[in-house]
């Protein structure tokens, strides 16, 4: 399960409309998502509650390999980090049982793992306990397609040192709610499947939530894809299992609303316990992220794993709850989610304009061609000439066309990559998520 950042819609801090969020314009939005899926630029299901009424849904795209079922609304994704609002709900209904306390020292469960006798169950909660994330290494891809055990995966974690000192910085890491699921298992004799159905889906009665596993159309679960030399190829399944209690649910986004609203509102936990998962140290709660939107703010969890990227989050001053699962994306996700939400709560917004961009003749831009990298990069950077276009190959990934933005800048706006090249000394600044990297042609 690959690592997702902290998602930051918006930054602005504008005076809110007084358009009630009842009365958006549902033509816009379907409007909106049209665009997107007919420029390739996402796939997926979007959920908006209004209170506890689903007031609009829409879903884009396709939902298996072949690329001739479309997906559907009632669809189900896998939801990756998603899971670790459930696994937080989990381990709070221990807590309130008695067979846990978040003051409980890793060592007590796993004493031979880095930093145990410091390390609380309450700061794995806040990713402040300075565990190596063990889906940050190297050689993953060589393993997390087939199944490992839990002391494989626990092997990995302790062959890494810390981070940081316990309670001193704050790192997301799955490895903290790998490790918390099992603990969550040892503690009440009980699966991880088990304690979800107890602790969360049936008090909250989600119908369509579970642990997932190898991919079934039958029960209208659907494949993720990823944009490669012009068109979408399905993603090779990962295995559930080494998710585990980080990010092996699969869902429908009704249910994510369902369950964030009804989390949110005290209605699965004391108050007392939500408002501690909502205390934020380092903008991170208790397996909650903050999204601010002009002057609002969500709660809730995003998460990305094969080609899947989700988000599903309740704003409490309005009892709007949104959630989008994204099987393929082009655009990122950051630019769905603020066209999605401006256009919701009635902000001003210009719709995103795909239409091609032309290119310069091959011999203006054939001074760019070469490959480039550094050794601060962790990978090289091909630019080369096909089909009568300037396109980019990043070491071990699809190719992307360039198109001009004037001078010697090209960017590609799916990827939200901007290239500035020097032809003069050959170097080459990419840019991308307000990142700057400088490259030099070998």
């Amino acid at each position: 399960m690959k690592h997702t950042s902290l998602l930051s819609l918006i930054l602005l801090s504008l005076v809110t409309s007084n358009l009630s969020a009842q009365k958006f314009d549902r033509s816009a939005l379907d409007g909106f998502l049209d665009t997107l899926a007919a420029h390739d630029q996402a796939m997926g299901v979007v959920s908006f509650f209004q209170g506890d009424e689903e007031v609009y849904r829409y879903a884009i795209g396709y939902a298996d390999p072949t690329q001739t079922r479309l997906t559907t609304s009632d669809d189900v994704f896998r939801v990756a980090s998603i899971t670790k609002t459930f696994t937080t709900v989990i381990i709070h209904r221990l807590v309130e049982a008695g067979e846990l306390s978040l003051s409980d020292k890793l060592a007590k469960y796993y004493p031979g793992l880095p930093g145990a006798d410091t390390i609380t169950l309450d700061q794995m909660l806040r990713h402040q306990s300075g565990l190596h994330n063990y889906t940050e290494d190297a050689d993953i891809m060589d393993w997390i397609g087939t199944d490992q055990t839990p002391e494989q995966l626990i092997a990995r974690i302790k062959a890494q040192p810390l981070n940081f000192e316990p309670g001193t910085d704050a790192a997301y890491s799955n490895s903290n709610f790998l490790l918390l699921g099992y603990i969550a298992t040892t503690v009440s004799g009980k699966d991880y499947r088990q304690l979800l159905r107890d602790h969360v889906l049936e008090p909250a009665g989600l119908k369509n939530t579970y642990v997932g596993g190898s991919i079934d159309a039958e029960r209208g679960e659907v494949v993720s894809f990823e944009w490669l030399d012009d068109g979408w190829v399905a993603v090779p399944e990962w295995s559930i299992p080494n998710a585990g209690a980080a990010g092996a649910i699969s869902s429908t986004a009704a249910d994510l609303n369902t369950f964030y609203r009804k989390l949110l509102r005290g209605e699965l936990l004391p108050a007392a316990t939500v408002a501690e998962m909502m205390e934020f140290k380092n903008e991170l709660g208790q397996g909650l992220l903050t999204f601010p939107f002009y002057d609002k703010v969500a709660y809730g969890h995003n998460g990305g794993i094969e080609g899947f990227e989700t988000l599903a989050a309740h704003f409490p001053n309005d009892d709007v709850t949104f959630t989008f699962l994204s099987n393929g994306v082009n655009l990122p996700n950051n630019d769905v989610m603020i066209g999605l939400l401006s256009l919701y709560f009635g902000k001003p917004y210009e719709m995103p304009d795909f239409s091609p961009v032309a290119d310069l003749p091959r011999a203006a831009t054939q001074v760019y061609v070469g490959t480039y990298g550094a050794d601060t990069f962790p990978m090289d950077i091909k630019v080369f000439q096909e089909d009568g276009r300037l396109k980019a190959q990043a070491s071990g990934q699809g190719s992307f066309p360039l198109t001009t933005a004037g001078g010697h800048v090209f960017r590609n706006q799916a990827a939200g990559i901007e290239l500035l090249f020097d032809p003069v000394v050959g170097t080459l600044l990419l840019r991308q998520a307000g990142q700057e990297f400088m490259l030099k042609r070998e």
